[in-house]
């Protein structure tokens, strides 16, 4: 079932988006009470928010298409579009792009945030953050 892969996928991506800091400040290693010790409950409260995450994830999102939005995503590379040249892709363009990353994320290099700023033939803002949290961990606040 391609919903059920989704949801688990949504489940594994999303720990990724978290540091271990912001994972330890929300939860440390709660458990959500003693009638959740059973073999096919969650039994820490991550779990259960990670399930949460799944689950709304796919009410949102339709696997196929999902996957589909994905894989274009994953293929698109804006240099080759215009002949190995990125500048090439602003030309004519009379957006001021701002490209923003931070220090801590790997979904999202800095060299590529940068080279897009640079890229713009009238003047991209690049800014740097330098961040000990992952992409998206501020998405969470502790209990």
């Amino acid at each position: 079932m391609p919903a059920r892969g989704l949801a688990v996928a949504r489940m594994v991506v999303h720990i990724t988006y978290l540091s271990e800091a912001a994972l330890t400040r929300k939860f440390v290693r709660r458990l959500r009470g003693p009638e959740a010790m059973g073999v096919v409950e969650d039994v820490f409260e991550v779990e259960s928010y990670l399930r949460h995450q799944g689950s709304s994830f796919v009410r949102r999102f339709d696997a196929a298409s999902y996957l589909t939005i994905t894989r274009a995503t994953d293929y698109r590379d804006l240099p080759a579009d215009f002949g190995g040249e990125l500048s090439a892709a602003f030309r004519g363009t009379r957006t001021r792009f701002c490209a923003i990353s931070f220090s801590s994320d790997w979904l999202y290099p800095t060299a590529e945030s940068r080279a897009i700023a640079r890229a713009q033939s009238h003047g991209g803002e690049y800014q740097l953050r330098r961040d000990r949290l992952r992409h998206g961990a501020r998405r969470i606040s502790p209990r």
